[in-house]
């Protein structure tokens, strides 16, 4: 009896580590995930009813080759479309967890602001000669994820009435983590 119950309490001590195992489920981080889904496109589409938004993405990485932040930037002539996906993604990311590092109304109203803010009301900054751009940038935190959009405008001279102008944009999700990698030197000051 004595030999069944030892071989039983082994069979039971070698098979708990492989029972262990099949339970723990990997889950990987939101830039790791970002860089899987985006490591192979170079461009996509972003969706909005019937209009659609063609975007550049690209993956950067640190100097351990991990993926530190993910872009993505385009350009188009309607500001109503722009702001209204732009403010649709910041609502997905506060529902995730992201709070805005500045302070904003509501990010429901993020797309009046957007279209608001570089329109008639807008402030321009000179940034050549003759060359003037009005920019909105908003900032969200979670832990050490940073996201960020951007929507920018050119002006050239001093006219605001160029039909054919368009609008800029930027997304980005950056892992403060892994900035720089292993190499980077801390700030000491």
């Amino acid at each position: 009896m004595k030999k069944y119950t030892f071989i039983f309490l082994a069979f039971i001590a070698f098979s708990m580590p492989i029972i262990s195992q099949q339970k723990k489920k990997v889950v990987k981080s939101e830039i790791d995930r970002l860089a899987d889904k985006y490591k192979k496109e170079s461009i996509i589409t972003i969706y909005s009813g019937s209009d659609v938004l063609e975007c550049n993405v690209s993956v950067n990485y640190n100097s351990d080759n991990k993926p530190e932040e993910i872009a993505i930037s385009g350009s188009n002539k309607d500001i109503k479309l722009i702001a209204e996906i732009l403010s649709n993604i910041v609502a997905q990311k506060i529902k995730s967890g992201y709070k805005p590092c500045q302070t904003l109304e509501s990010f429901y109203s993020l797309k009046d602001e957007i279209v608001n803010n570089l329109g008639d009301f807008g402030t321009k900054q000179k940034i050549a000669e003759n060359v003037f751009e009005k920019k909105v940038k908003y900032k969200f935190q979670k832990m050490n994820m940073i996201f960020e959009i951007y929507v920018s405008i050119l002006e050239f001279g001093y006219f605001d009435s160029n039909p054919n102008k368009s609008y800029y944009f930027g997304i980005s999700t950056i892992d403060n983590r892994r900035v720089g990698g292993h190499k980077a030197s801390k700030l000491d000051i």
